[in-house]
């Protein structure tokens, strides 16, 4: 079993990863990741991977269906199911 699928079948792992993930992204230390932290995220991976930035609407757009409770900041569970998604990708592609 490769790593990333023993972090999924371990909750306190994912916690721990989102935890560290999440205090990255949450540039200001608020608690929340706002919608500028997140495109500073997605820009960041774009470069990563050397694909494309997203666009402002595609930023808003990720805003949208990852802040389930529409206040217009992240929280850190919901920032769990996001992480648990990238996870579960990540764990389908064998890493």
């Amino acid at each position: 079993m490769g790593k990333i699928a023993d972090v999924l079948n371990n909750p306190a792992q994912i916690d721990k990863v989102t935890q560290a993930v999440f205090n990255q992204v949450d540039t200001d230390h608020s608690g929340y990741v706002s919608e500028a932290e997140l495109e500073a995220l997605m820009n960041n991976i774009a470069s990563q991977c050397n694909i494309q930035s997203p666009t402002k609407d595609e930023v808003h757009q990720a805003m949208q269906a990852i802040d389930k409770n529409n206040d217009g900041q992240v929280s850190v569970d919901e920032f769990r199911v996001l992480a648990i998604e990238i996870l579960r990708a990540l764990a389908a592609k064998g890493l």
